[in-house]
């Protein structure tokens, strides 16, 4: 009997897991707002180890709001994305391929000069 309820719960646990339906963010945002996300982390990393009064300060959070601001987006749907790429891994690769080659494409972009 025992074993029985053990393998009824564990296939309800099994179900409860298995994640339908599709991400919240589609991709093109998605892939725009975490490569904004990672320049904003090393943005803060860099200027925070200049000046130790930012890192109590959570400017970090501050940014992220702004980012998903400027994108239209919520933090609760982007959170929820990722939650839905995490339970993909396929699709969280191509996420983060994508990521990728798009920091890629940026640094080789020339930067146009000031002085004309």
């Amino acid at each position: 009997m025992r074993y029985l309820i053990f393998i009824i719960l564990l296939f309800f646990a099994a179900c409860n897991f298995s994640s339908k339906g599709k991400p919240v963010v589609e991709f093109p945002v998605m892939q725009k707002v975490v490569w904004e996300l990672m320049k904003s982390d090393d943005y803060y990393i860099r200027i925070s180890l200049s000046d130790s009064t930012l890192k109590g300060k959570y400017k970090n959070i501050e940014m992220y709001e702004q980012i998903f601001q400027l994108n239209k987006i919520t933090a609760k749907d982007f959170y929820a994305t990722i939650d839905y790429y995490e339970k993909h891994p396929i699709l969280f690769k191509e996420l983060m391929d994508s990521v990728s080659s798009l920091s890629k494409k940026e640094n080789l972009t020339p930067i146009r000069p000031l002085i004309k």
